[in-house]
């Protein structure tokens, strides 16, 4: 299997000419001939259809070279979805960056009906950043996504939710920011680390079975929110080796999820020591 650019295609990658046309043409390459992508510039991109992986069980492999520079700036308005027609397995998306300025999630994974789940994925160092200061904002959405990896990722969402009357600190026109930076539906066996901030919330567990998730070596930090976790079918989600800077709450009556105290700093702006909000469905070890 080769290793394609958009470039390859047509595709400009200075983050100014629209490269639409080539990054379709891209990406159909990808998909039925079982390249895999390589990201070599900043791609201006307006997403016409979702990425369908539906079937596409080799592995579809997309990397860049440089973090926080390759990858894809979506016009205002737009956004990107990834989902399967039928279950998918192995994609590896890794070290590339996607921003926009979207009124929802600006990125999407799995199907919001969760008819078809998004399996064994790795995103590995990508950098997602929404810059729209909607209180619906969302960096990352997962949906019915199960046994996969995020690992060093890093999701912005719009503005900062850091309280405005923190003594010491220069006044926040934005609090208590804006949506979520991560928004987890039906999410299961999959694991977490890296850094969720500038949100109303950190990280949204909410709507489906989201269970046995592991949360490791993460920061959330200005938002008002760290932690809100109200599925209740929301069980045995882990959270460990991380700081939570901000409120934590958890709504979750049917089961439990863990935190490990003596390894996660968790404290608001204002004050040191444990800032939880509602213990239902919390355990702390």
């Amino acid at each position: 299997m080769g290793n394609v650019s958009p470039q390859e295609y047509g595709a400009i990658g200075d983050g100014i000419v629209d490269d639409t046309a080539a990054i379709d043409l891209w990406l159909s390459e990808i998909l039925t001939q079982k390249h895999s992508g390589r990201l070599d510039g900043v791609y201006r991109y307006r997403p016409t259809s979702p990425w369908n992986l539906g079937g596409k069980n080799f592995g579809v492999t997309i990397e860049g070279k440089r973090r926080n520079y390759d990858g894809f700036f979506l016009d205002p308005g737009y956004s990107l979805s990834i989902y399967a027609d039928g279950d998918v397995f192995y994609p590896l998306f890794s070290n590339f960056r996607i921003a926009g300025y979207f009124a929802g999630p600006l990125v999407r994974v799995g199907k919001n009906d969760f008819s078809d789940a998004v399996n064994s994925m790795i995103w590995d160092g990508i950098v997602i950043n929404n810059g729209s200061q909607s209180v619906s904002n969302i960096g990352l959405m997962c949906n019915h996504v199960c046994n996969s990896f995020f690992r060093s990722i890093t999701i912005n969402s719009g503005c900062s939710g850091r309280p405005a009357d923190v003594t010491g600190m220069a006044h926040n026109p934005y609090a208590p920011g804006c949506g979520n930076a991560l928004r987890l539906r039906q999410t299961q066996f999959s694991s977490f680390s890296g850094s969720f901030a500038n949100a109303n919330i950190g990280i949204l567990i909410t709507d489906g079975y989201s269970f046995s998730n592991s949360f490791e070596d993460f920061d959330i930090e200005e938002v008002d929110t760290c932690l809100y976790v109200n599925s209740q079918f929301a069980t045995k989600n882990d959270f460990r080796n991380g700081q939570m800077l901000g409120k934590v709450t958890f709504d979750c009556p049917s089961g439990k999820n863990f935190v490990n105290k003596k390894s996660c700093n968790i404290q608001n702006y204002s004050c040191s020591g444990a800032s939880l909000g509602n213990v239902a469905g919390i355990e702390l070890y």
